[in-house]
């Protein structure tokens, strides 16, 4: 058992960094140190080798990552020993918004007594309850014990997992932002050629057809009480032209020769009407 905290930095392919922990988080831990030697981005912290953490290690941890945090490093915790775990399950902001991604399963072999540290992935458990998982014996084969003493051990895995899919939900609504902001199309038509028109509904129109107005001239616009001097002149040429000039006589109206000749029945009928009525008074 290491009596003080190791930590190694080590730069993968890509630009990525990881931290290795190891040994025992206390106060006399320099956490503190290694914020200058990690750029910003994806960090992995490696856990495996951490034995112990007491009090005053948990209170260093918590603002050693809100530091990291600060410097738009993103922490990712990998392989977090059975004493990680165990603060994981006490201590609410154990991880802040860092995401375990792995942690360790401690095991039991009752034929040959050995010890076995198990790496498990959150990931394996999905959306369902953890369990323990089988594990055989690399001694004898025979299936290992999971060695849980307080029955909590897998306690924190729900918290890991709402803090994923939290995380998850915010980047989407990110993303849908981002394109909204760029004029991403968001309806189904087609793009459509220059100069050409979208389909539409035909809708019929009656045209009425109106008299042509003449062209409006440039002259100015005249109240009713104003006369041009070319309209002055105009009127008493007409005014003189049609005092001078006598009207038409109306022609008389002929009628058509059938209309003339019922005339003389009917008058012919009138006379001998009167004639004999001028009979019977003379008879009496």
């Amino acid at each position: 058992m290491s009596e003080m905290l190791v930590a190694t930095v080590e730069e993968r392919r890509g630009g990525s960094n990881v931290i290795k922990l190891a040994g025992i988080l206390d106060e006399h831990n320099e956490l503190s140190a290694l914020v200058e030697q990690v750029s910003a981005g994806k960090v992995l912290i490696n856990l495996a080798g951490v034995e112990r953490i007491n009090s005053s290690g948990t209170r260093d941890w918590v603002d050693w990552l809100a530091s990291l945090e600060k410097k738009g490093i993103q922490p990712e915790l990998v392989a977090c020993s059975p004493a990680v775990v165990a603060q994981l399950n006490l201590v609410k902001n154990f991880a802040g918004k860092s995401v375990v991604k792995s942690f360790q399963v401690p095991y039991h072999c009752g034929g040959c007594a050995r010890e076995k540290l198990l790496l498990v992935s959150i990931a394996e458990f999905g959306n369902f309850p953890p369990v323990a998982p089988d594990c055989a014996c690399e001694g004898c084969g025979k299936p290992m014990t999971f060695t849980d003493e307080t029955g909590t051990y897998f306690t924190f895995v729900k918290q890991v997992q709402d803090l994923v899919a939290t995380q998850e939900a915010a980047a989407k609504a990110a993303a849908a932002e981002i394109a909204a902001a760029s004029g991403a199309k968001t309806d189904s038509s087609p793009d459509l050629a220059r100069g050409s028109q979208a389909a539409v509904d035909s809708i019929s129109v009656k045209r009425i057809s109106q008299p042509r107005l003449p062209n409006r001239s440039s002259s100015p616009v005249l109240s009713v009480y104003q006369t041009r001097q070319s309209d002055k002149r105009i009127s008493a040429e007409r005014i003189s032209h049609r005092s001078l000039t006598p009207p038409p006589m109306p022609m008389p109206t002929q009628s058509p020769p059938a209309e003339r000749s019922y005339l003389f029945v009917v008058v012919g009928l009138l006379f001998a009407v009167v004639g004999l009525l001028a009979y019977l008074l003379l008879v009496r």
